[in-house]
């Protein structure tokens, strides 16, 4: 509970006011889009999940975002470059930046040494920014 406050306090200060008014009046229609099923089922090859997918973003893009897992179509299209080509065929150790929790889960069962990095994610493995120079 204290990380979403701290996100939360975190966003005021950087959000403008007027930006957080505007956002605040239309969440409730945004969450109602968002959660629209699609027109076509569709296979998702990270959580084997058969269905109609849900909109996602701003703007609203229709039948991408799982309805089990929540993954979207540019991590269904990772894992499937990786079992059709192999990608990460030999990769012993992996340093994950900006980690999806979707991606996250399947990497860190497959790797041994497995460290996930982000700027203001609490539970990752270090906090840092991939954009510092020493």
């Amino acid at each position: 509970m204290a990380i979403q406050s701290t996100w939360a306090s975190r966003t005021r200060q950087r959000v403008p006011y007027g930006v957080r008014r505007i956002f605040r009046h239309r969440w409730h229609a945004v969450q109602m889009f968002m959660r629209l099923p699609g027109v076509h089922p569709r296979t998702c090859p990270l959580c084997g999940y058969h269905g109609k997918f849900h909109a996602f973003g701003v703007p609203l893009v229709l039948d991408v975002m799982c309805a089990r897992c929540d993954s979207l179509d540019r991590h269904r299209l990772f894992a499937l470059m990786d079992d059709r080509h192999q990608i990460l065929s030999g990769v012993k150790s992996m340093l994950h930046f900006a980690p999806e929790d979707i991606l996250r889960k399947k990497f860190r069962q497959r790797f041994a040494q497995y460290r996930a990095v982000d700027l203001v994610r609490a539970d990752v493995d270090f906090n840092c920014n991939i954009e510092d120079t020493l």
